[in-house]
């Protein structure tokens, strides 16, 4: 399966021009809150840095439990939030219970029980259909009051989700969102049909997570804590060419899809090989599109069935694997970010890095090419990053990809100050599958030098001795307090 980057302008809808307020009369009005957020993300830059603080708004809707649901973008590396209700004035501390990243939804808990006085939560309803009516609650930018915005679905279909990247299910409406929507409820009939979360270029299309992603994330933490989504590992192309499948030995009645690279780190590893063909899971049949049959004429990709499982689920996964069928049962233990080679955003955890000779080395993530490129960063990254992100998938003898972030200048490494965004393949001869990897062989060297070889061939020659000397002075003097980050301390 390639992993797709899809734009969007004003994608995440935390803050632009202001649709008409229309006046709020329904059972739905108070229920709706603004959120308040003063966010601190991390600098993976400068890993071992945070960035400047951000004040940012959102919404959300009053559900059951004295909670609130509202998107993961709107509350994401947040140090402090407030929420207020519609038609008041006053602001209540509120906190993170649960956080879903992949599916960009988040709880809050407000610990003053004053604050949901007279509000009515609003119950999650049934999936809408094309050209159901519905009506857009929120906050956007440009007024202090509620706005209502009315339209209808007019897309049903799985698209790239900006602040995971995930491809999940998600419903276009026509209703106007603007950002400050983000969060807020999508209503019909007076309940929950969807999540406003982002808009796309051009078009102005708005877009919803629907109620089958949110009612799979209630469901998830009922345990108290959050899953994930799960992931395959794989990928696959499409079998609509007759030869193809004629070349694979299929019959004219059978249809599914080619596998044709497996992650290492991915949930069918040891289950699915490359040429199987995937003809169903769970007893759906699979198109030679990669889709399946969801509602009525509505269809999805066949990835959509695995996505509403639960993390340890098993699913039953029929192959065609050398002209026979056979069944394999599969247990979804990995993510979707699990099974990739260069992961996409993370969120909540300090940046990887570890210092030597004046090299500060990093795994190759996307926070990383956003964060030194911009948010365009696929137009400006050399063609190997870009296809290490959009295509690279773990393999037993790499794990992730490893770069040289920057070269902190010293005596010690002259000649290489310029060195950055240089991928590394080999220590001392050794071929580098990972940061444990990487640290391991140069703090087990006991010769001379460390020889550091990267991807075009080039290497850096560190003296050992001299590393071991001038280290603590090149942390003092770029003001770093550690060789490396948190997760790598033992």
């Amino acid at each position: 399966m390639k992993y797709l980057l899809i734009r969007f302008v004003a994608a995440l809808l935390l803050v632009f021009m202001a649709p008409i307020s229309l006046q709020a009369s329904d059972s739905a009005s108070n229920a709706v809150v603004k959120v308040f957020t003063v966010s601190n993300k991390y600098n993976y830059a400068e890993p071992w840095q945070v960035s400047v603080q951000k004040h940012m708004t959102g919404s959300g809707v009053i559900i059951s439990g004295n909670r609130i649901l509202t998107n993961a973008h709107v509350v994401s590396d947040s140090v402090f939030i407030q929420v207020k209700r519609s038609g008041q004035a006053k602001k209540y501390t509120a906190t993170v219970e649960y956080i879903a990243h992949d599916c960009d939804l988040a709880v809050l808990k407000v610990a003053d029980e004053m604050f949901y006085k007279g509000a009515t939560p609003i119950e999650v309803g049934e999936l809408p259909r094309m050209k159901d009516k519905i009506s857009v609650y929120g906050f956007p930018m440009g007024g202090e009051e509620l706005s209502i915005t009315e339209g209808v679905v007019s897309r049903v279909d799985q698209m790239t989700y900006v602040h995971s990247g995930e491809n999940l299910l998600a419903f276009q409406i026509d209703a106007a969102i603007n950002p400050g929507n983000s969060g807020g409820p999508v209503i019909r009939n007076n309940k929950i049909v969807g999540i406003a979360f982002q808009k796309s270029s051009g078009a102005g299309m708005g877009y919803m997570i629907p109620t089958p992603v949110i009612n799979r994330f209630f469901d998830d933490i009922k345990d108290g804590s959050y899953g994930g989504i799960p992931g395959l590992g794989m990928e696959f192309q499409d079998m609509e060419n007759d030869s193809l499948r004629a070349y694979c030995g299929m019959s004219s009645e059978q249809t599914g899809v080619l596998v044709t690279s497996i992650s290492a780190k991915g949930s069918v590893a040891d289950a699915i090989k490359v040429g199987d063909v995937i003809l169903s899971i769970d007893g759906l049949s699979i198109d030679n599109d990669g889709k399946y049959a969801f509602r009525g004429d509505e269809r999805l990709s066949f990835t959509y069935i695995f996505q509403m499982k639960r993390m340890n689920d098993k699913i039953r996964i029929k192959v065609f694997r050398e002209k026979k069928v056979v069944e394999v049962d599969v247990k979804l233990t990995k993510t979707f970010n699990d099974g990739r080679m260069v992961s996409n955003t993370i969120f909540g955890k300090t940046p990887t890095y570890y210092i030597y000779g004046g090299f500060v080395f990093t795994p190759l993530t996307l926070n990383l090419l956003v964060d030194s490129l911009g948010d365009n960063w696929s137009e400006r990254a050399p063609s190997a990053f870009q296809e290490y992100y959009f295509n690279g998938i773990p393999t037993k003898d790499r794990q992730e990809i490893i770069v040289i972030l920057k070269v902190l200048p010293d005596e010690i490494n002259v000649g290489y100050h310029n060195g950055s965004g240089l991928v590394v393949t080999e220590v001392n001869g050794i071929k580098i599958s990972s940061m444990s990897d990487l640290i391991s062989i140069i703090e087990s060297n006991s010769k001379e030098y460390t020889v550091i070889k990267i991807a075009d061939g080039a290497i850096g020659v560190i003296d050992r001795q001299k590393a071991a000397k001038s280290e603590q002075q090149i942390l003092e003097k770029f003001g770093i307090t550690s060789n490396r980050s948190r997760d790598l301390m033992k």
